[in-house]
């Protein structure tokens, strides 16, 4: 009796692998980064080793086209009156029990879970590739966010030294000075967030690497969106790709296809089982000869099994009408993330006009006042000018970093991201 095993393939657990040194690789792109996650990543290299294990099975299951052959030998302790206790043995050579019909299910289903291993393999390369853009992606804004952090810090510096010198010539109260230090205590807060964000992001690669260290200058960050996103036009993504290149869908109809397996070797299972082999007489029996060996052949099959195997042709049909039902259901679930991706990236399209426009706005507003202090605007309404510039920065880098990371998403989703970075058709070999 065979039965072909659905369940997922689990990639938890975490091979015995050195952890490595980015020594001697240079500055690490994101091409870099995924050539050494694939080798490297925990993760990764677990779902690589089911392959493997897949492949023997596969192997095992074609070797059982040769049925296989078993020796048994018995002595008897004791036997009728004039026998030679020399003789009294016999030996059994048999071949069985075989049903080629199910050998070949189970080859197929074999060959159908390698493929299922190969396609949740790929499936977790794609996210592991998804999650590291996006650390890519939002260390360089953190970067970006940190310089225009370091100006606010300056000018908010700039603000306590002119109240602190107004205090002491008596035109300003020491409340605004005390608001203006607690301003530049925030200004530094802030930059020590950014910090703990960065460190926190960094510490996430180091992990995936399965690096000892990683230090910031061994990320090539600058011009980290060309280096993720390339060329892809977000606006020709379309839904047909999404369902084309999507893992999990492909894996679920190899799923589905195996079930029909499932269904087949349960009617196989009403065939008999076939043996034979060679055997010499029974040693207590005075009528034949015990040293020569005959051969047999025979069938092996259920008469009465309280019908089990007719509920299970049964059961397996109703299975297949659940795989039916979740590929439906997962097909619903790929759509609404379709949708929802897209929704995202228009709304992050709109967020970044907008942040621009708020930028240019306030980069005149700069001019504006630099050009009015000149005249008779005092110096603390050009500084806050600048900080508001310096805010409206900010926002537009985290309005871009959006932006980004909503195309990242559909060019994830689209398969994309992944043809461009890795070459799948080895896996599939």
């Amino acid at each position: 009796m065979i039965l072909f095993l659905l369940a997922g393939i689990s990639f938890g657990g975490e091979p015995a692998s050195p952890r490595l040194e980015p020594t001697g690789v240079g500055q690490l792109d994101f091409k870099a980064c995924v050539d050494l996650a694939v080798r490297r990543s925990p993760g990764l290299t677990h779902s690589a080793l089911e392959i493997e294990i897949r492949r023997l099975d596969e192997s095992d299951a074609k070797w059982s086209y040769v049925p296989p052959v078993s020796m048994q030998s018995t002595y008897f302790l004791t036997g009728p009156e004039k026998t030679d206790l020399n003789t009294l043995h016999t030996m059994v050579f048999n071949v069985g029990p075989y049903n080629p019909v199910m050998t070949y299910f189970s080859v197929k289903a074999t060959r159908l879970l390698r493929q299922v291993a190969v396609l949740k393999h790929l499936q977790t390369i794609a996210e592991g590739l998804y999650s590291l853009g996006q650390q890519f992606l939002e260390l360089e804004a953190l970067d970006k966010t940190a310089a225009a952090q370091a100006e606010i810090a300056a000018v908010t510096k700039d603000k306590v030294r002119y109240d602190h010198e107004r205090e002491k010539l008596g035109r300003e109260t020491p409340l605004q000075t005390q608001i203006s230090a607690q301003e530049a205590a925030v200004v530094e807060a802030e930059s020590d967030n950014l910090a703990a964000q960065r460190l926190a992001r960094l510490d996430f690669i180091k992990a995936f690497l399965r690096l000892e260290t990683l230090q910031p200058e061994d990320l090539k960050l600058k011009e980290a969106k060309d280096q993720i996103l390339g060329r892809f036009d977000p606006s020709a993504a379309t839904w047909e790709q999404v369902k084309a290149n999507s893992y999990e869908m492909q894996a679920l109809e190899l799923t589905a296809r195996l079930q029909d397996l499932n269904v087949y070797s349960s009617y196989a299972k009403f065939m008999p089982n076939f043996n034979l082999g060679l055997k010499n007489p029974d040693p207590i029996s005075t009528t034949s000869n015990r040293q020569e060996y005959y051969a047999y052949i025979g069938i092996d099959f259920n008469i009465w099994n309280s019908f089990k195997d007719v509920h299970n042709v049964s059961r397996q049909k109703a299975i297949s009408r659940q795989f039916e039902s979740k590929g439906e259901v997962k097909k619903e679930d790929l759509n609404t993330q379709w949708l929802l991706a897209q929704r995202r990236f228009r709304a992050a399209a709109a967020g970044l006009k907008l942040a621009r426009g708020q930028e240019d706005l306030t980069r005149l507003q700069v001019r504006q006042a630099e050009i009015a202090h000149q005249t008779s605007l005092p110096l603390p309404a050009v500084l806050t000018a600048r900080v508001n510039h310096l805010v409206a920065r900010k926002k537009g880098i985290a309005a871009g970093l959006e932006y980004d990371l909503a195309v990242l998403n559909l060019r994830h989703l689209t398969g994309d991201l992944m043809k461009s970075h890795v070459k799948v058709a080895p896996w599939r070999e």
